[in-house]
């Protein structure tokens, strides 16, 4: 049986130096801390000036594993909450948002017992194009529980426990953003959610929250949103200016709508 180490007085710049070579699990064990004490003492030694903010950033990144239990306890409510400073580095806030996505499985089809896939396939193991599909069936359009709840992106994240991440990240773009997570996320694992170069993307304006078409970042995401449907005309994404009007003119002006209920440019953009 393993005891503890505890020490009477600690010196923050000795837990940080053993900290920068060891992880977050093992420095707690060795100067006896609890995840509480243990973030007052390296926002000590950033506040005596011994350790910047990129410093304090990666004292605080608790290692996959380690924020694994602690996010499961919080679940089961065996923890009130997850250590003190968790959103305050960027990688726990990726960890966060991939281990929610993870066990998410890809919906296929309706298929025979005999052509269905042996396995289900899960986000973890999934590819690029999968990954995408699995956001917009199972985040994007996220069901609400009942008749009082919301449904969609945002409240999924808030479904799966990650509320305070969401709301309380400095790394967000936008404060309660599903739309910024996702791009923290994106960027910091690069799997190229978001690249337009590619046949299959994920449209930003798919995800939908408060004020998304509002200010400069509205007018993005109505001009991406606009193009989005126009590549979906047959080569228009390469096709030359004029060759560009004339598609416009042919399939968007002139669109004929299958229901004769709307025809014309708000119908093939609605």
């Amino acid at each position: 049986m393993t005891t503890t180490k505890r020490r009477t007085r600690i010196d923050p710049t000795d837990v940080i130096d053993y900290r920068l070579s060891h992880s977050y699990a093992e420095t707690l064990q060795e100067f006896g801390l609890t995840p509480g004490r243990f973030f007052t003492v390296v926002n000590e030694a950033y506040r005596n000036g011994d350790i910047g903010k990129d410093g304090r950033e990666q004292c605080l990144v608790i290692e996959r594993p380690t924020l694994n239990d602690y996010f499961s306890e919080v679940r089961d409510g065996e923890r009130s909450k997850l250590p003190h400073g968790t959103h305050l580095a960027k990688e726990n806030n990726a960890n966060l948002v991939e281990i929610v996505l993870e066990p998410l499985v890809l919906k296929t089809p309706e298929t025979p017992v005999s052509e269905a896939p042996k396995t289900p396939i899960i986000y973890k193991d999934a590819s690029r194009e999968q990954k995408i599909q699995i956001i917009r069936n199972s985040v994007i359009n996220h069901p609400a529980k009942d008749n009082d709840s919301y449904n969609g992106a945002q409240q999924f994240f808030y479904d799966h426990g990650l509320a305070g991440l969401i709301t309380g990240s400095p790394h967000l773009r936008k404060n309660n953003s599903p739309i910024a997570l996702l791009e923290l996320y994106d960027k910091e694992r690069k799997v190229g959610l978001f690249d337009r170069t590619q046949d299959t993307y994920l449209g930003r304006w798919e995800i939908t929250q408060n004020g998304m078409w509002q200010g400069k970042d509205g007018k993005k995401l109505a001009l991406e949103a606009i193009e989005d449907a126009l590549w979906k005309i047959p080569g228009y994404r390469n096709a030359s200016r004029e060759q560009k009007i004339q598609l416009i003119r042919d399939h968007v002006i002139n669109y004929k709508a299958r229901n004769d209920d709307k025809n014309g440019a708000l119908a093939i953009l609605s």
